[in-house]
């Protein structure tokens, strides 16, 4: 695995308009100092959310944040807080160039690997940096290529709730691996060597044609983009306004691995959705 870091770096820079936070880096310096600029970034990016503290935040430095940029549309609110946004973004980026090539130079304890204890996904070097760094990364000198199945995770759930809808699935199973069945729960009932393992079995033999109904609608959903559009929905009745991507971490989040035992847990925006 190797990376063009020069090539990396230069179009990094140009993303995020190096050039010109470094004007206005200087010009910032030159009128307070170094030190202030790096407690300026800090007191913009604690209050950027908010446009009355980050005005007042703006006022302190000697900003007028509701000005108009260059008789323009753009307030030196909306500069400042991009700039300062590039220049985290652009750090971000540089810190994981310089990783990335301190791994091709054969400094292989760079390399990081973990896996999240709740949902067992894997994380590591790769997929933890960033996107527009990545374009830059080479395998044997080729460009590597990345694939992103469109709703992936919900359609193994849908793929894998049809698959233990199906009784024989079970019989083998069972058999192999000496799950005790519902009869025999009632003659091992003392014997504390055996444990019963079927529920899963139970509830989907239950529950069959309720789940594959409901799988057919998720799936009808998910072909027709509805179910990130309801959750913003939901939450823009509520009075909050959230986005197509945070709509998809709440419904992987709290639907798919969520804790129905929470004592909140029916009433949470994106659950009641579901």
């Amino acid at each position: 695995m190797s990376i063009d870091k020069l090539a990396a770096t230069k179009s990094i820079r140009e993303q995020y308009q190096y050039s010109n936070q470094l004007y206005f880096a200087k010009m910032f310096i030159k009128k307070h100092s170094a030190s202030k600029l790096k407690s300026f970034i800090r007191d913009v990016l604690y209050t950027k959310r908010n446009k009355k503290k980050l005005n007042a935040t703006l006022k302190r430095y000697g900003i007028a944040g509701n000005k108009a940029y260059l008789d323009s549309d753009v307030t030196f609110r909306d500069v400042v807080k991009t700039y300062v946004s590039n220049y985290t973004k652009l750090k971000t980026r540089m810190h994981w160039i310089g990783i990335l090539d301190q791994i091709q130079n054969g400094n292989h304890s760079y390399i990081s690997m973990s896996e999240d204890k709740r949902t067992k996904r894997l994380f590591h070097t790769l997929t933890m940096t960033p996107k527009n760094v990545r374009n830059h990364i080479q395998l044997d000198k080729k460009q590597l290529i990345e694939l992103d199945a469109s709703n992936c995770q919900w359609s193994i759930l849908i793929k894998l709730c049809n698959i233990l809808c199906k009784s024989h699935f079970y019989k083998d199973l069972l058999s192999k691996y000496g799950i005790i069945t519902t009869e025999e729960q009632n003659q091992l009932q003392h014997d504390t060597n055996h444990v019963p393992l079927n529920m899963l079995h139970s509830f989907f033999d239950s529950y069959k044609d309720e789940v594959q109904k409901d799988l057919r609608k998720l799936e009808a959903y998910l072909e027709q983009d509805k179910l990130r559009p309801m959750v913003v929905a939901a939450y823009r009745e509520k009075g909050k306004s959230i986005t197509d991507g945070e709509a998809k971490g709440y419904l992987i989040k709290n639907v798919l691995f969520g804790n129905p035992n929470h004592n909140d847990y029916s009433n949470w925006t994106s659950v009641k959705v579901f």
